[in-house]
């Protein structure tokens, strides 16, 4: 999965471009030079990626219409690709997680406990194919079981557990 390129031919993407913003119409989020303000639509799909010129063609999804152009990468960019995760302001930076949890990664402790995840995951990797849409529910269900037994190793505690009220 790191391999992948994360855009390639046939990825539905977010792309902001100028469009009818008009709920009711036909032609809802579907691309029109005429418009004046950009939106951001999720009818599209790539169709051929111009590394050179960095810009991607794109076609619409829609049965009605079929609509193709092209867009710059930073009209396709920042609204597919865009994760940023805080550090800590230190001389040991350590990553905060969006639930408010920081992670020091150079942490002997916190090192063993990543092995303890991998080991405890490492039976089920095995089982999931991305690939094939036939066994896309069943990769769905090993997600959950893996989620389950990384919860069962870290041992968080919710805000909500424990608390008497």
């Amino acid at each position: 999965m790191w391999m992948s390129p994360r855009y390639f031919v046939g990825r539905e993407v977010l792309v902001n471009i100028p469009c009818d913003p008009n709920l009711f119409s036909e032609t809802y989020l579907e691309y029109n030079q005429n418009s004046k303000e950009k939106y951001l639509s999720n009818r599209y799909s790539i169709t051929s990626i111009n590394r050179e010129k960095f810009e991607f063609h794109l076609a619409s999804r829609s049965v009605n219409l079929f609509n193709s152009f092209s867009v710059p990468f930073s009209d396709v960019v920042p609204h597919n690709h865009d994760q940023v995760i805080g550090l800590t302001k230190s001389t040991n930076p350590a990553l905060i997680l969006e639930d408010g949890f920081r992670c020091d990664y150079t942490n002997p402790l916190v090192k063993l406990k990543m092995y303890e995840v991998a080991f405890a995951i490492a039976p089920l990797i095995s089982y999931l194919d991305f690939s094939d849409e036939k066994t896309s529910k069943s990769s769905e269900e090993v997600q959950i079981a893996i989620v389950k037994r990384i919860r069962k190793c870290l041992n968080l505690t919710s805000f909500y557990r424990g608390v008497d009220r």
